[in-house]
């Protein structure tokens, strides 16, 4: 089996400090004391999927497809989960970076549960969620089924 593995080194840093995210805002997020976790976390999930595949003798029944440091490899150092860098972004890495990295997963042939002919989206903020919903639904506002809407809507994704 092959996955693709991505980190966004970033992740979760504004929410911490109140930003809704961090594109263009990580040095704000660190100047109000966020401090990057996801690579710590990636981390700790890849040494338990480690000790999983070498506990059930099948270490051999996995590639991973990733991104170099600090988007993937480096949390897989270390163990013996084969891996392969399939992209390879700048050190300061934003939104294009994870698009890009989906990108080189697909032509990879890796994204088999993620069947879209579409661009990837990054949705770490809700204007970003809402950028990926309008692509999918061809621009056409997204309501739930059981979304009571009071008004009118323009450029929405409403849920219930």
């Amino acid at each position: 089996m092959r996955v693709g593995f991505l980190v966004n080194p970033v992740a979760g840093m504004g929410g911490r400090v109140g930003l809704k995210g961090t594109d263009g805002k990580t040095a704000e997020a660190e100047r109000l004391g966020a401090v990057a976790a996801a690579g710590d976390r990636a981390r700790e999930a890849m040494v338990h999927l480690d000790r999983l595949l070498r506990a059930a003798d099948r270490v051999d029944s996995l590639e991973i497809l990733t991104c170099a440091p600090p988007m993937g490899a480096d949390a897989l150092a270390g163990t013996h989960v084969r891996h392969r860098v399939v992209y390879t972004a700048p050190p300061a890495t934003t939104a294009v970076d994870t698009r890009n990295a989906c990108a080189a997963f697909q032509v990879e042939g890796v994204l088999d549960v993620v069947r879209h002919d579409g661009p990837f989206v990054d949705c770490g903020t809700p204007a970003q969620y809402l950028e990926a919903n309008l692509a999918s639904s061809g621009g056409a506002s997204v309501v739930g089924d059981g979304a009571v809407v009071a008004g009118s809507i323009d450029r929405c994704v409403a849920g219930s």
